[in-house]
């Protein structure tokens, strides 16, 4: 049977693991329960976008740290991680990487309304964090 709607999640900035999901799917899924639902009738989709910029800023990572001699490892980590995200995608007119997440996300779309739910239209929720919301 086809699931009745389907809640896309979205991670916000700086390294994401494919499970961040994991834990708001569990809550809510518990809270939907408590509710008098049944969860297995919504379509839980985690949408991991990290990866499509993760490689070029391991790339940058590589180049400022081959021949430099840095101190504060973590914090410039986490700035390219972070600040990466953001440069990255909001670069004008629409870039190479903006078109990569918007196809990506496009796929969880067409995924979900094929194989879910049954090539019909429902209701979707998204719920996104912070770059997510961008999204």
């Amino acid at each position: 049977m086809a699931t009745k709607m389907g809640v896309l999640i979205l991670h916000g900035i700086g390294r994401q693991k494919g499970d961040f999901a994991e834990g708001i799917i569990y809550e809510l899924k518990k809270r939907i329960r408590k509710a008098g639902h049944e969860p297995d009738d919504i379509s839980f989709v985690p949408v991991h976008w990290a990866p499509v910029i993760d490689s070029k800023e391991n790339d940058l990572w590589d180049k400022i740290y081959k021949d430099n001699d840095l101190d504060w490892i973590k914090l410039r980590q986490f700035i390219i991680s972070v600040l990466g995200d953001a440069v990255a995608y909001n670069q004008r007119p629409p870039n190479e990487i903006y078109t990569k997440i918007h196809e990506l996300f496009h796929g969880y779309l067409v995924n979900l309304r094929a194989v879910e739910f049954e090539n019909q239209d429902k209701p979707i929720v998204i719920m996104a964090h912070s770059m997510g919301t961008h999204i």
